[in-house]
């Protein structure tokens, strides 16, 4: 947040109607359906980036006070006629699937310049492998703009599936204009939150108890066709009737910033608790109209196409455009894109101009020294500042608070931006104080909890990795998500059934359990406890011997003896030799006699048949048991064993010969 060069921004005025970025939730239902024509999925690879290029583009931006850039926007021209693949189901229902990579990217978001939804159709937007989903978007998502705009999805590529019923009537216009390739990371993993600053403070920490209501009006803003960020605030009105009115900063709209039509406004993009972990961006609104702005103290007022739906949970801040001096301000924001932050500041701001350090040079601007916890970042601009009553005073025009630097920060004043939004929050003009905004959701309190997660599984195993689904908990509010715990530590929320859980270290064990959370808060018990292993580390695959300490020219002839030991694979572990250079290498290897070992193949299994080697006496059983431990399968040894009815995930196959008990795990995909 360098310094900003004031200049006036044109906005053209365009009302929004529709119902916005929100998603009707609901599965892809393309996946194993029979089709009656196949064909191979059409896929669109973008060119690649020169990212250096890039960032050396956002140094020199960064120094003219534009919003912050995460992603490049390839501008494409995408729709059913030149892209994708159709495909029709026995039953007369038809698909149209479009894969789009660009290959690097932290996260894929698209912009359509042309989206209508026959009633009845639906679109989903994917990653690979369905980690993160977007939809369903159907007619409820129309807007007579046209315009329409999808949150990032984790990974570089994405895949569009638009299904229409054989019922459906009407016909469905689909064109993308823009694909950004993220090169920043609007998403990070837990332990990568801290780019932001490791100085942050998490709305859910301890700091920000006492703000939970404030924090619920604040949103995360992707502009300039899904490649920059702000930060903005649900402001209140006089009328307590939960008009979306948005306040943030008027040089979000400069350079690519200029159309809010495509604008996403994400709310509860934060961590579940203090600790950091990955998030949904799934509570998003998109497109605004814009009611009002001014460069004097850096404001644009914003009504947003729908009212946030229940389930969102939103809060409407309160505001004070008194001319009174706070003793103290608190900021609620998105540094860096990352996830909610708190800021506290225990002095009292200067009025002063813009980027001026002297007191009383002028009035447009709340002069905040210094934060005493937590700090802003770029990212940050258009946050609200709020006074001690927990009203907004200000928003967020720039300065050069970071990390590591303690400096200062500009909030344009409510004060002087009043007589030009007052129309909107107090028609009439005459109250200049306003309390917060609670929607009622009920009458009656919930205190009712989710049901206990059941049926926890573990359908896939690497090294490294581990995805682990569930059944769905009910309730009778919505349930909103998931946390999952990693030996006994928070590893992740998610809205969906399944998560991949990834940067594990081979050969370990880990204990997972899963609760559910309702809208309003309300969190069920621990699912029961599934207790898995990564698979081992593979070894190196060469071999080298070489004599340290020696220098060596072309031509000599190197003699060097040394014995050469060797250990077989077994269940605790690899045992290997490395090796490394060339040349000639002659020896022997003296190999242990064979044991008598379990194997199974082929493992993980697509087909219907394992394949048993071992040597079992006549009276041998075989026992099939699931990760909770529960028998799936008792027979007679025999060397195949039928697994076509077991459902995806990881067992073990005992054997019982001689008295003795032999084990192997396999993973049925």
């Amino acid at each position: 947040m360098k310094r900003i060069l004031l200049f006036l921004v044109a906005l053209f005025l365009v009302f929004l109607e529709g119902q916005s970025q929100v998603s009707q939730k609901g599965t892809p239902v393309f996946e194993g359906r029979k089709v009656a024509k196949s064909a191979k999925m059409m896929k669109v690879h973008l060119p690649s980036l020169d990212i250096e290029k890039l960032e050396k583009e956002d140094i020199e931006e960064e120094k003219k006070g534009v919003p912050m850039r995460f992603a490049y926007g390839h501008k494409v021209v995408l729709n059913f006629e030149n892209s994708g693949n159709w495909f029709t189901a026995k039953n007369g229902d038809k698909f149209w699937l479009l894969e789009i990579e660009s290959t690097g990217a932290k996260s894929l978001n698209i912009t359509f310049d042309e989206f209508f939804m026959a009633e009845g159709a639906s679109l989903f937007v994917y990653n690979e492998g369905k980690t993160m989903v977007k939809g369903a978007f159907t007619s409820f998502n129309n807007k007579k703009t046209g315009d329409f705009s999808i949150a990032p999805v984790k990974g570089d590529k994405i895949i569009l599936e638009y299904y229409q019923p054989k019922t459906v009537k009407g016909k469905s216009r689909l064109q993308i204009s823009t694909v950004a390739h993220d090169y920043k990371g609007i998403y990070k993993l837990a332990k990568d939150f801290g780019d932001s600053g490791s100085c942050h403070n998490n709305i859910n920490c301890d700091e920000g108890d006492g703000w939970k209501d404030q924090s619920r009006s604040v949103a995360l803003v992707t502009l300039g066709n899904g490649t920059r960020w702000c930060t903005g605030t649900l402001i209140n009105n006089s009328k307590n009737d939960g008009t979306p009115y948005f306040l943030t900063a008027n040089h979000c709209t400069e350079d690519e910033g200029r159309n809010p039509a495509n604008w996403i406004f994400i709310f509860n993009y934060e961590s579940p608790s203090c600790e950091s972990v990955e998030v949904s961006t799934d509570d998003s609104i998109s497109g605004c109209r814009v009611l009002a702005n001014g460069v004097d103290s850096d404001y644009l007022l914003l009504e947003l196409s729908v009212t946030p739906p229940e389930r969102y949970n939103v809060y409407y801040s309160g505001w004070d455009a008194r001319e009174i001096i706070p003793t103290n301000t608190v900021g609620i924001h998105h540094p860096w894109g990352d996830i909610k932050k708190i800021s506290f500041d225990h002095d009292a701001p200067e009025v002063t101009k813009y980027y001026d350090r002297e007191k009383g040079s002028g009035i447009t601007h709340w002069h905040v020294k210094n934060w005493e916890s937590g700090t802003t970042e770029k990212g940050s601009s258009g946050s609200a500042l709020f006074n001690p009553e927990k009203r907004i005073i200000g928003q967020l025009h720039g300065g050069d608070a970071a990390c590591g630097i303690i400096d200062s920060d500009w909030y344009g004043r409510l004060s002087v931006t009043y007589p030009n939004i007052c129309q909107w929050l107090a028609p009439g003009c005459s109250e200049k104080v306003m309390d917060g905004y609670q929607p009622i959701i009920s009458d009656i309190v919930d205190n009712e909890r989710p049901t206990k997660v059941t049926g926890v599984r573990v359908d896939d195993v690497q090294e490294t990795t581990i995805r682990v689904s569930w059944n769905s908990s009910t309730d009778n509010r919505n349930v909103i998500g998931y946390y999952v715990y990693v030996n006994d530590k928070l590893s992740a929320f998610v809205e969906d059934t399944t998560v991949l859980l990834s940067e594990l270290r081979g050969g370990t064990q880990y204990i997972i359990k899963i609760k559910a959370r309702d809208e309003v808060g309300n969190e069920s018990d621990f699912s029961e406890e599934v207790l898995v292993e990564t698979l081992p580390e593979k070894p190196c695959e060469e071999i080298s011997v070489w004599e340290a300490g020696t220098e060596y020219e072309q031509g000599n002839m190197v003699v060097y003896k040394e014995r050469i030991f060797f250990k077989d694979y077994s269940e605790i572990g690899w045992s290997y030799i490395g090796v490394c250079g060339e040349g000639e290498i002659k020896g022997s290897i003296e190999f242990p006699p064979v044991k008598n070992e379990l194997k199974v193949y082929p493992n993980p299994i697509l087909e219907n048949t394992l394949y048993v080697s071992f040597k079992a006496n006549n009276d041998a059983v075989m026992y099939v048991y699931d990760v909770g431990g529960h028998v799936v399968t008792k027979m007679k040894f025999q060397s195949f064993l039928p697994v076509g009815k077991l459902p995806s995930g990881m067992y073990i196959l005992e054997v019982i010969s001689n008295g003795r008990s032999y084990q192997k795990r396999f993973i049925r995909k």
